[in-house]
């Protein structure tokens, strides 16, 4: 699931730092400027790096912001608006399922990585004084924002989270059936807040929809590409199978802070990904579009839709394509209602209908992934 930014061409320089906060761990750190020709507010000097656990929080709390108007959360959430804050008792719902799922990965061996920048009073290739931050028109008006002044917004050694992406490696995924695993990273704050409603949404209907659509979808390549295979280990003395979707890499969670939309973080992120995959296990990626605008932006990154794949739907009948719950009026006709009034009421119930189409999901791979 993810709430998906504007893409930039971008020029990547990796070296490899050991993480303050874990010594033990050792992350990627990669320096990214946009080199859009032309625009000047294209360009954004930041690094990504992989975080653990002592940083959780923070990549939580910022993460969770931009998916307080994501329409797959609403529908997990069986939300009838969005909420407006992460600090409402609907935002901190949000917060506490991310942290959960970030969490897992963290423990189970996915990777959490971050973009990050020393300079958050830059945005558009502007300086503003004081560091507050106005965004363009098309980001909100003229209304200021005091990223420096936020410090839940800042990892432990003070470098300021514009981008959020976590992975999943080949053959791991979350193990929501690990419940005293589960119950460790929070789920009793995720149950507690969008009950089994919420868990059925996302464990079962959510997940298992995506990954028959991802399935159909090599199907249907495997059969255009009869050379889309591969040995496991060197390949010698062992038969080759055919590609699954649980062979690959899955981006489970990706975002970008609005503020810094447009500068290349995405792209950053996601080339960091295709960059640590090139040094560790090579494999193709996977991941599904929650928004038109999010499928053509990972079209640019090299992800595509298989033609011949289903339709991936949540909710239908239940929200509209925003992911709000729809309500179904209906007007009580009476021993002595008319006709007319009957017919009123079966024109209501059929536009409400209409209304629930669900929420259109585009399940993506990248088959091929390059720096």
């Amino acid at each position: 699931m993810s709430s998906s930014p504007p893409t930039g061409l971008e020029s990547n320089t990796a070296t490899t730092t050991t993480n303050a906060a874990h010594p033990t761990l050792e992350s990627k750190t990669t320096s990214s400027t946009s080199n859009k020709k032309g625009d000047a507010s294209a360009t954004l000097n930041c690094n990504t790096q992989e975080i653990g656990l002592d940083d959780l929080d923070v990549a939580a709390w910022v993460l969770s912001k931009a998916f307080l108007d994501d329409r797959s959360v609403a529908y997990y959430g069986d939300c009838e608006a969005y909420p407006t804050t992460r600090e409402s008792p609907n935002g901190m719902k949000i917060y506490f399922f991310f942290r959960m799922i970030m969490k897992a990965a963290l423990l189970k061996g996915g990777r959490v990585v971050v973009a990050t920048t020393t300079t958050p009073d830059t945005i558009a290739g502007t300086k503003c004084k004081d560091r507050e931050l106005r965004p363009s028109p098309e980001q909100g008006g003229d209304k200021r924002i005091n990223l420096e002044s936020d410090e839940r917004t800042k990892l432990k050694n003070g470098e300021t989270i514009v981008g959020v992406a976590c992975w999943w490696p080949p053959h791991k995924r979350l193990p929501v059936h690990n419940l005293p695993l589960m119950l460790r990273c929070g789920a009793w704050r995720y149950l507690k807040g969008w009950g089994l409603t919420g868990f059925k949404r996302t464990a079962i209907e959510y997940s298992g929809l995506s990954e028959r659509t991802h399935a159909a979808a090599f199907e249907s390549h495997a059969k255009k590409d009869k050379d889309n295979a591969y040995a496991e280990g060197n390949g010698k003395g062992k038969k080759a199978k055919a590609l699954k979707p649980h062979d690959c890499w899955y981006l489970n969670i990706v975002m970008t802070v609005k503020e810094f939309e447009g500068q290349g973080v995405l792209s950053g992120l996601i080339r960091e990904a295709y960059k640590h995959a090139q040094n560790t296990n090579l494999a193709p990626f996977i991941l599904e579009a929650m928004t038109e605008r999010s499928r053509d932006r990972y079209t640019h990154l090299g992800f595509e839709v298989e033609p011949d794949q289903p339709p991936t739907i949540l909710g239908a009948g239940k929200v509209n394509e925003t992911g709000l719950k729809v309500k179904t009026t209906r007007k009580s006709a009476g021993s002595s209602a008319s006709r007319e009034a009957s017919d009123e009421k079966d024109v209501e119930t059929a536009s409400v209908s209409r209304k629930a189409d669900g929420v259109e999901v585009y399940c993506m791979v990248n088959w091929n992934p390059q720096v």
